[in-house]
């Protein structure tokens, strides 16, 4: 099956809900989901892919789009999400047929764009996930991926180039909760300060505002605490925006149809978890000091994000 449908890209600074949200949409008869994070950027996966298209060889194109975590998980037969969890999901993918599947899409293709080289990949990538559920049945209409802080560090023109019909969609969790879960994440690891890791957040605020002045009706904003209080009116308003039919199937993560454990930095469980809207208080939780100085640093721009965000 030709894989040649527009992107619903969700993208925003890391611990603001995009695994969720890309896992919510894992079981929509109406799209190809893909299972885990987006990494055709080079140097890093937030950056938009550069594909140089005149290379002579076929495998060069390839490499440049090539995501590499596919190497370990499908030789493994398995997913999961981090090493740590002992929970596995069966992914049986041949790379050895993805790549013959993609030469071949160019080879009979007049390639002319990225595009063309993306809709290839995507052909060959979801034809290759020999187990993936969902690669039939109903008429897609998007493909739906998750790059984190590619809202930030890449110009949004550039993938609405490639994608003019597809969407971004950006989530806004709050600060305070935020912060509690980015200063466990492994990314920020290195940073040595509360006004240091908010900026993370200061700048995808910033940078989702520009973006949605820039696409008012290709950019849709979503409040991280609706999404998980009020799960069925944000989906729903999700396809009501971008056309899709709303459907059950997207209320609960899955992986490939398969329920699957939150992608947490405190502890992992299966469903929606209710407690990421209280992690700023408890064990986890944050002194009066830092509450104060997030508060003070955040609450102008947390009150401009707001007012562009979806209204549930």
């Amino acid at each position: 099956m030709e894989v040649k449908e527009p992107l619903i890209l969700i993208s925003q600074v890391q611990r603001s809900g995009g695994t969720l949200l890309s896992q919510l949409f894992d079981g929509h008869p109406e799209c190809f989901s893909h299972p885990a994070e987006i990494t055709w950027g080079r140097p890093e996966k937030w950056h938009w892919p550069q594909i140089d298209i005149t290379q002579d060889k076929l495998g060069s194109i390839f490499e440049q789009v090539h995501e590499s975590w596919i190497n370990a998980y499908g030789g493994a037969g398995f997913y999961r999400k981090k090493p740590g969890y002992a929970t596995k999901y069966p992914f049986i993918f041949d790379l050895t047929l993805q790549r013959q599947i993609f030469f071949k899409v160019v080879a009979e293709n007049n390639v002319t764009s990225q595009r063309d080289i993306l809709n290839a990949y995507l052909t060959s990538f979801f034809n290759a996930w020999t187990d993936y559920q969902n690669l039939y049945g109903s008429d897609k209409k998007f493909v739906v991926g998750f790059i984190p802080r590619l809202i930030v560090e890449t110009s949004v023109a550039e993938y609405f180039t490639d994608y003019p019909d597809g969407y971004i969609i950006s989530l806004v969790r709050d600060p305070l909760n935020w912060f509690v879960s980015a200063r466990k994440h492994k990314h920020f690891r290195y940073v040595t300060n509360a006004n240091e890791l908010l900026k993370f957040w200061t700048d995808s605020c910033l940078a989702t505002l520009k973006a949605k002045k820039l696409f008012p009706d290709r950019v849709l904003v979503y409040k991280f605490d609706s999404l998980i209080t009020d799960t069925s009116k944000v989906m729903e308003n999700i396809c009501t925006r971008t056309g899709l039919a709303y459907s059950d199937l997207i209320l609960k993560p899955t992986f490939n149809s398969v329920s699957i454990r939150s992608n947490s930095s405190v502890k992992s469980v299966y469903g929606i978890d209710q407690q990421v809207l209280s992690r700023s208080e408890g064990e986890f939780g944050l002194s009066l000091k830092e509450k104060s100085t997030i508060d003070a640093a955040s609450s102008h721009l947390l009150g401009e994000i707001l007012k562009v965000c979806e209204d549930i």
